[in-house]
């Protein structure tokens, strides 16, 4: 048989894992390598597959038999489960098959039928010989043999300018630039199409081309790498481009297409993107939420994921600033109850825990707010403590006023 693909000269179920329906011990023997070995299956025999490791693709398998031998209907079957079998050919019964007569050593003599699966497309993992119907002294087979498609060459192929997404003015001149390479081949030609319009080629590397007074529109630009082998060996990548019109180009006094004048920005519910080396810096979001190093601002009207530096900050405060501290009717916690909170929950009251921050972040007003109280409170247990010194240091005069007395008063009597 002719085929349409090179096959591979291996034998790629050779020693690999095989099961029978019957005679299971020797249905190794089919892929040893060895004519001098059997697989010998009873009269009602129906099956014997071999696991190749992997999915492959199918190219030719040789099925060899004893010389002596009956060629029985033969289905040719492949899976990817063996469970559910798919089939590949179909050998009539008694049909022809390639002979090999050892004279010297009869035991090696054999018949052989190859059979062509080079047009398949999809891979199998599992390969099977199914015998519809029962076979008089059951199936005989020396050798199961399968061989897969030589691995054909592809050329890979690269657009490295104009970036994806990029935008240009009408009437501009636009260079397009590509890398194409193929191992184990050469690259013949790099096309350049916009929107299936061939806008010519470039027959040595560094492959360009320049697309010359580009007119308003979306383009689909791709770059076709093609081989020595010819169509058969190409390969395309594609990036897209927009021309926008000059009447609806932005400028700096708005969107010369919209009907309000003097701003810049959309009139529909896409997001306005910025972009810096073609790649996004930020973007304003059809509701006005604003995201720099980041495409999802969630729930607020800034949202930036990395570092942000300021020299000066103002945060105006909606809730109510802690001078209440400092009212007659505020209730201040005693130290003792402020330590039994800390012992058992490590923070101080109403400041939010390490995993609450860790969780949910932290309001930088609210907290300021936080902070106030706890300082305004600290400044009251100063004050108390402070109060309670100058009453023991009132005491303490007096006590050593008493002492000096009752020291006269002992030196008198022992005079």
């Amino acid at each position: 048989m002719g085929y349409s693909q090179t096959c591979n000269s291996n034998n790629v179920a050779a020693n690999k894992p095989t099961v029978a329906s019957d005679g299971n011990e020797m249905a190794g023997n089919v892929v040893d390598g060895s004519l001098a070995t059997d697989w010998y299956g009873a009269e009602d025999s129906k099956w014997l597959y071999v696991d190749l490791g992997s999915s492959q693709n199918l190219c030719k398998v040789t099925v060899k038999m004893g010389i002596w031998s009956n060629i029985p209907q033969i289905v040719i079957q492949g899976s990817d489960n063996t469970s559910t079998w798919t089939t590949l050919y179909t050998i009539a019964s008694n049909s022809s098959a390639n002979h090999l007569n050892n004279y010297e050593n009869p035991a090696l003599s054999y018949d052989y039928i190859d059979v062509d699966l080079s047009s398949l497309t999809t891979a199998y993992r599992y390969v099977r010989l199914y015998y519809p119907s029962g076979v008089p002294w059951g199936p005989h087979l020396k050798e199961f043999e399968v061989y897969t498609k030589d691995a054909v060459p592809t050329p890979v192929v690269n657009i490295n300018s104009p970036a994806d997404q990029s935008t240009f003015s009408q009437g501009s001149n636009i260079t397009f630039t590509a890398t194409a390479s193929e191992t184990g081949g050469t690259i013949s030609k790099v096309e350049f199409f916009a929107n299936n319009i061939l806008l010519g080629q470039d027959l040595t590397t560094p492959y360009s081309l320049t697309w010359n007074n580009v007119q308003a529109g979306d383009y689909t630009i791709v770059a076709k790498a093609q081989d020595a082998l010819g169509q058969n060996a190409t390969h395309t990548i594609t990036i897209h481009i927009t021309v926008p019109t000059s009447a609806s180009a932005w400028s700096l006094i708005g969107n010369s297409s919209t009907t309000s004048n003097h701003f810049l920005g959309t009139t529909d519910n896409n997001p306005i993107i910025f972009k810096t080396n073609g790649a996004e810096s930020f973007r304003i979001t059809s509701t006005g939420q604003v995201s720099i190093g980041t495409t999802d601002p969630k729930a607020y009207k800034l949202a930036v994921n990395g570092d942000a530096i300021f020299t000066r900050i103002t945060v105006k405060q909606n809730s109510t600033w802690p001078d209440y501290v400092f009212k007659t009717n505020y209730r201040l916690l005693s130290l003792s109850e402020v330590e039994a909170y800390i012992k058992k929950f490590q923070h101080l009251p109403d400041v939010p825990s390490a995993s609450d921050v860790q969780n949910n972040g932290l309001d930088v007003g609210d907290n300021q707010a936080v902070l106030l109280r706890k300082i305004e409170e600290l400044t009251l247990y100063i004050i108390e403590q402070d109060k309670k010194i100058e009453s023991l240091q009132v005491q303490n005069k007096d006590l050593l006023e008493i002492k000096k007395g009752l020291e006269n008063i002992k030196a008198k009597l022992k005079n």
